[in-house]
């Protein structure tokens, strides 16, 4: 069962606590986060910061024409996707990837290709404009197993409260 919380007026520090949030508690979070939203809502700079929190000396750039980036980490890789072009005969390749049960995987535009996911247990930041600008709306979608993480994220960390509004919360708020 999913669960969705929508952050209103988050700024782009918010995006980078999130990133560095997410690393902390990976092992306890699923290793695929889907990243939809508009043209330059902020998919890729999540992804940026996300990879600079794992590692500040990644030389990071978006997987838009090479459709996926690969980055060693110590500890762990990281796959990073772009699926704006890709089509039904990719499936085949990406999955390969899939194979890595150690890795973390960043998949912009998943929401073209939702049947790519079907068997998949993932995160989901959907990010969006708002009038100004400089802030964003967040929508969280994750599974009901991970409530008491997201509470911590949104009560007790104090990433969230401090910079912006937490409404449609299904009790978290």
């Amino acid at each position: 069962m999913k669960q969705s919380i929508i952050l209103k007026n988050i700024t782009e520090n918010t995006l980078e606590k999130i990133a560095g949030w997410y690393v902390e508690n990976q092992q306890n979070l699923p290793s695929y986060i889907c990243l939809n939203g508009e043209v330059g809502a902020g998919k890729t700079t999540f992804s940026r910061y996300l990879t600079h929190v794992a590692n500040e000396d990644i030389d990071f750039s978006s997987p838009t024409y090479s459709i996926v980036n690969i980055y060693e980490m110590s500890e762990f890789t990281i796959y990073h996707f772009d699926l704006y072009r890709i089509t039904m005969d990719d499936y085949e390749w990406i999955h390969e990837y899939f194979e890595n049960d150690s890795a973390l995987f960043l998949i912009e535009w998943a929401d073209i290709h939702p049947e790519l996911l079907e068997s998949i247990d993932f995160f989901e930041l959907l990010i969006e404009y708002t009038d100004n600008s400089d802030l964003r709306d967040l929508m969280f979608t994750f599974d009901v197993q991970y409530k008491d993480i997201i509470e911590r994220l949104v009560r007790h960390e104090g990433i969230i409260f401090e910079e912006c509004n937490i409404s449609d919360g299904d009790n978290i708020s």
